[in-house]
């Protein structure tokens, strides 16, 4: 267990690192960090204990294997990941399907279907008990859409402020931080 936890350290240190090519390597395949956690999430020779653990893991390596995809192929292909795997992986935690849903709101964004991607952000911020990370992402995302759409319904202010609130000690409150002035 502690090997694996830091084989998934050492491929968020590769994607921080611009090395997304290598994070996938590590991560994709039958081989890979992300077939490895999900075979010991499901074991149930494990403890419930254990493979709990493990399925918090294997969410989380997912997450960064589509982190990956999309620096080193673009929110499209991102898009094609997170769809498949969102269809495929029933027993994924939430985290997972809530990145992959924020995933397809950017693919949405970048092809100009700031409505879409308005709905799909607020469905996850609305719906899903996602981690603090996880949900501060939807609404940082949440508040650059409203801002591209002239703050309609609701101003972007609104979710940075919630971001920097909610989540102060995320990476994204500090973006919302520098997006509100302070």
């Amino acid at each position: 267990q502690v090997e694996l936890a830091a084989r998934m350290a050492r491929c968020q240190v590769y994607l921080e690192g611009d090395r997304a090519k290598l994070a996938r390597q590590r991560l994709e395949g039958s081989s890979g960090l992300v077939a490895t956690l999900k075979a010991a999430a499901q074991d149930s020779a494990s403890p419930a204990g254990l493979r709990n653990q493990m399925l918090d893991h294997w969410t989380q390596s997912v997450i960064l294997l589509g982190d990956a995809v999309a620096t080193d192929e673009g929110t499209g292909e991102a898009k094609n990941f997170w769809e498949r795997t969102l269809r495929n992986e029933r027993g994924i935690g939430v985290d997972a399907r809530a990145a992959g849903k924020i995933a397809i709101a950017q693919a949405a964004r970048e092809a100009g279907q700031l409505r879409e991607a308005q709905f799909a952000l607020a469905e996850v911020a609305a719906t899903m008990n996602a981690g603090p990370d996880t949900m501060a992402r939807a609404l940082y995302t949440l508040g650059e859409i409203c801002e591209e759409l002239d703050n309609t319904p609701t101003s972007g202010a609104t979710y940075f402020r919630r971001v920097a609130d909610r989540f102060p000690a995320s990476t994204w409150a500090t973006k919302a931080r520098k997006k509100l002035g302070q």
